[in-house]
């Protein structure tokens, strides 16, 4: 369960996010954004739900997207369908 992956001891558990700000889970792992690269923190399953990526990316001039992850059954699967229908 998501919950207790940081529970403070047998039996505890947290309700802090793992992926929320500054914790553990929002970093990236073993990549990085090069200096001057536009990164887009998301808050949901969609990437593009409560965030600038679908301006940003209309503002550059993007026309395809490309998705790939780890569980792509979730966020990534949320993210692709939102940018079919962006």
């Amino acid at each position: 369960m998501w919950l207790n992956r940081h529970a403070a001891g047998p039996g505890e558990v947290t309700t802090q996010g793992t992926c929320r700000t500054g914790s553990w889970g929002a970093e990236f792992y073993e990549v990085a954004a090069e200096p001057g690269e536009t990164v887009i923190t998301k808050h949901r399953y969609s990437a593009f739900v409560g965030t600038s990526l679908d301006l940003t990316l209309r503002t550059i001039g993007v026309e395809s997207l490309l998705f790939t992850g780890v569980a792509t059954d979730v966020c990534v699967e949320s993210s692709l369908r939102d940018g079919l229908f962006a």
